[in-house]
């Protein structure tokens, strides 16, 4: 089993989790040919993941056939806090939502 993080990424957790659901129990090379298909920006990032995690077991073992994606658990991360202007001297909190992302292969 190898597992890789990728901390607070800058897209929201429910959009990631659409990718995820997608590539959750797939082989890893279909996964990465499902992955260069989808039109969705949280699939650079998770691709990218997915060829980190293999370069990694590449280095480790060397033999990279036969892995799959066990699991992928997307979970929040911080929330980055910003404000904005409003009338007669308010101020309007703006969330912007992170996540974070785990990816096992076996």
């Amino acid at each position: 089993m190898y597992t890789v993080h990728l901390r607070t990424l800058r897209i929201a957790p429910r959009k990631v989790r659409l990718v995820a659901a997608l590539i959750r129990g797939m082989r890893a090379d279909e996964a990465l040919v499902s992955l260069n298909m989808q039109v969705t920006k949280a699939s650079v990032p998770m691709k990218k993941l997915l060829e980190s995690a293999l370069a990694n077991v590449k280095d480790q073992k060397g033999d990279v056939s036969g892995l799959r994606i066990t699991s992928v658990t997307v979970g929040d991360g911080p929330r980055i806090k910003r404000f904005q202007p409003r009338a007669f001297g308010r101020a309007f909190l703006i969330m912007h939502k992170t996540c974070h992302v785990t990816l096992t292969l076996a």
